[in-house]
């Protein structure tokens, strides 16, 4: 073998040499390091699809829960904390329209007292700025509702009133008009009509006392808490 031979033979190891190394390289740093950056991947895709799948459990919940419910007042606190409670802000805003929906129509479809209630939950837990206290602010249908309700509830604490104080005819009247205002609103039209059928032209006070204590005791629902102690006294 001449020198030039020999000199040709040396570059080649030399090639193998460097590929070698080439290749230990990539299999004891390189591909290590792909794998463990795959690994990550895959692994972050699962931790992601876990989070979504457990807030869509959440949602799940929830609209369960509002839809259900007949607490109005954790309807309207489970609307304005979504944001909180889910990491997805577009869902929860979705979300929250459809309470904003499911709760005006139920106000809208419901009773003057239903009405009420939902509007005063909404007032007392939800800020001056939402799109929900807006709306029922500008819903005549539920505006009306709601007046109806409190010149319901005022008549019917004048009437009761007046039956506290043995006014009886005053009573009558007062029970008569709070059934005009508001058909069927707690007892008003079974007191009205008990007292229209029962009162004397001129009661004693035994028969005062006894239409009292009736009244305080079989026709007391949802009366004046403060005033149906002093009709059966």
């Amino acid at each position: 073998m001449d020198e030039k031979e020999f000199n040709e033979l040396k570059e080649k190891v030399v090639k193998l040499e460097k590929k070698r190394s080439f290749n230990l390289w990539l299999q004891f740093f390189i591909f290590p390091l792909i794998l463990a950056g795959m690994g990550y991947y895959f692994q972050h895709a699962v931790k992601q699809s876990e989070r979504r799948m457990e807030q869509l459990k959440i949602s799940q919940t929830i609209v369960n829960q509002v839809f259900n419910d007949t607490i109005v007042e954790r309807t309207v606190i489970y609307r304005n904390i979504l944001d909180e409670i889910l990491e997805n802000d577009a869902l929860a805003k979705k979300i929250q329209k459809s309470i904003d929906k499911h709760l005006k129509n139920k106000a809208i479809t419901g009773t003057p007292e239903e009405a009420k209630k939902i509007n005063n939950a909404i007032n007392t837990f939800t800020s001056d700025d939402t799109s929900l206290k807006e709306n029922f602010e500008q819903s005549e249908v539920i505006q009306q509702k709601v007046s109806k309700y409190d010149k319901a509830i005022a008549k019917e604490y004048e009437a009761f009133t007046f039956l506290v104080n043995g006014e009886l005819s005053k009573a009558e009247q007062a029970f008569k008009e709070v059934e005009q205002i508001y058909p069927s609103f707690h007892e008003a039209y079974g007191i009205w009509k008990y007292l229209e059928k029962s009162t004397p032209q001129n009661p004693t006070e035994t028969q005062i006392k006894a239409i009292q204590n009736y009244i305080g005791i079989n026709m007391s629902w949802k009366a004046p808490k403060d005033l149906l102690p002093r009709l059966t006294q």
